[in-house]
């Protein structure tokens, strides 16, 4: 799936957490990702809190994070494409050696795409997104690759 990456970098909020009732947890992908950062780098970059940085490297897989981004600190917000050129600026990384996982067509997929960067979509059940989701597809914004699970990605 991934020929070419060397690294991966993710969406938080909804892609790799949910949040419970005063508290946030992960979902159960948190060992794939220990489990990919064996063969790529991984950064998290995110439209969250401060807070958020906190929780992550606090996190079952803060050591396998080798730079997190989180827009308040750094700015910059998603679907801004200045937010994803800021990581792959800042970290010196190829576009077309990257590929960023997320689960929403608008604020993921498409700024991402229109950078050259590989995209990974994460089919998650979040009734939030869904229109923008559904108005990502009919635009036809169609991520590199679709997935129900971080485990899917290889």
């Amino acid at each position: 799936m991934l020929e070419g990456i060397k690294t991966i970098v993710f969406d938080l909020g909804g892609t790799l957490k949910i949040e419970g009732i005063g508290d946030w947890y992960w979902h159960h992908d948190y060992t794939e990702i220990n489990r990919l950062a064996k063969d790529y780098k991984i950064v998290i970059a995110c439209n969250q809190p401060h807070k958020a940085k906190e929780f992550i490297e606090e996190s079952e897989i803060g050591e396998a994070v080798s730079a997190i981004y989180i827009s308040w600190d750094i700015h910059l917000h998603k679907p801004n494409q200045k937010f994803f050129m800021y990581f792959i600026n800042d970290l010196h990384l190829k576009p077309e050696e990257t590929a960023y996982v997320g689960n929403d067509f608008i604020n993921d997929v498409a700024p991402a795409k229109n950078l050259k960067i590989k995209t990974i979509f994460v089919k998650r059940p979040i009734k939030l997104i869904f229109l923008k989701n559904l108005i990502g597809k009919i635009l036809g914004i169609k991520p590199d690759y679709v997935v129900s699970t971080i485990k899917e990605i290889r």
